[in-house]
């Protein structure tokens, strides 16, 4: 007679009240609201969209003299983040829309500490050879420093 294995289960629960998914705009970033939003409906937790913007170092030349203003940015991405919001997350599930400035893996994380997030969702592009090394990698990175699990999508 086969008995079955016995299989040890954790008392560890993982606490989804924030999902917390960093949108960068490219449709692979977008992916990741196709899973956290089910994952949300599941859980009862509320989505958290983030959008870091980068520093910029600008030197105008003769052809662009323009430096291009900063709130401008912020305030553009903000409108789009709050769009992406409410067209993607239904509205129980609806958190904040937040944008930050600075390096985004660093804010991804310090931010996911900061709200408590139980779950950071991003994708990744799949870079491989010269493109990983000269590109880096912002999923890579936050999956070290993370202070929650983190579901990568890699997205094709």
């Amino acid at each position: 007679m086969k008995t079955k294995p016995h299989i040890k289960t954790s008392t560890t629960r993982l606490s989804l009240k924030n999902i917390l998914v960093p949108i960068d705009f490219s449709n692979h970033s977008r992916k990741a609201l196709q899973y956290a939003v089910p994952l949300a409906v599941q859980n009862g937790a509320r989505i958290i969209l983030l959008h870091v913007v980068g520093k910029m170092v600008v030197y105008p030349t003769e052809m662009s003299p323009v430096i291009p203003d900063e709130k401008e940015i912020i305030a553009s991405a903000h409108k789009q983040l709050a769009a992406l919001a409410q067209k993607s997350i239904p509205g129980p599930l609806r958190g904040r829309v937040l944008i930050h400035v600075g390096e985004p893996f660093d804010e991804i994380t310090r931010l996911a500490k900061q709200l408590k997030a139980g779950l950071i969702i991003c994708t990744t592009h799949g870079y491989t050879g010269l493109a990983h090394v000269l590109l880096g990698s912002t999923a890579e990175r936050i999956v070290r420093h993370a202070p929650c699990p983190v579901l990568t999508i890699k997205v094709r």
